[in-house]
């Protein structure tokens, strides 16, 4: 009896082992909900111009993280007031990790935003294509972002 359980002593200190290294590996390479590690922010405010330099008077700003914050980045969104302004705050809710985002300006089936709509290069309106150039690098320091817009 007593060899029976030094096997099963052996087993189940290999099965351990095993489990143990695949939570390392995972963890190594970036698996998970969230990573902690990434420094967050209270609040993001600015104003999204055209390539004019002219204020865009509404729709939404969207923020997606660049692929460096995933998973601990989510996306980030705003409406964008008659002077082009935005104001994100962090939160319970919402959680704003510093670093780099994806800028993408959509206009929404608004009728009065339909000459807009056709001022915003198309690259910046479609998330789902992901063709937008644009990004921003979001910090905590208190400075208003200016995102201003290339012509296409």
């Amino acid at each position: 009896m007593n060899g029976s359980n030094r096997r099963s002593s052996g087993s189940s200190l290999l099965v351990c082992s095993f489990f143990g290294m695949l939570g390392l590996l995972a963890g190594a390479s970036g698996c998970g909900t969230g990573n902690s590690n990434l420094p967050t922010i209270t609040a993001v405010n600015g104003k999204v111009l055209l390539s004019s330099g002219k204020p865009i008077p509404g729709g939404k700003l969207v923020l997606c993280p660049a692929a460096e914050l995933q998973p601990g980045g989510r996306r980030l969104s705003a409406d964008l007031d008659k002077d082009g302004s935005f104001s994100i705050e962090g939160g319970e809710e919402t959680t704003i990790v510093a670093g780099k985002y994806k800028v993408f300006v959509v206009v929404t089936g608004n009728p009065k935003l339909r000459s807009l709509r056709k001022r915003i290069p198309e690259k910046y309106q479609s998330i789902s294509d992901d063709e937008s150039d644009l990004f921003v690098e979001l910090a905590d320091g208190g400075e208003e972002l200016v995102v201003k817009l290339a012509k296409s």
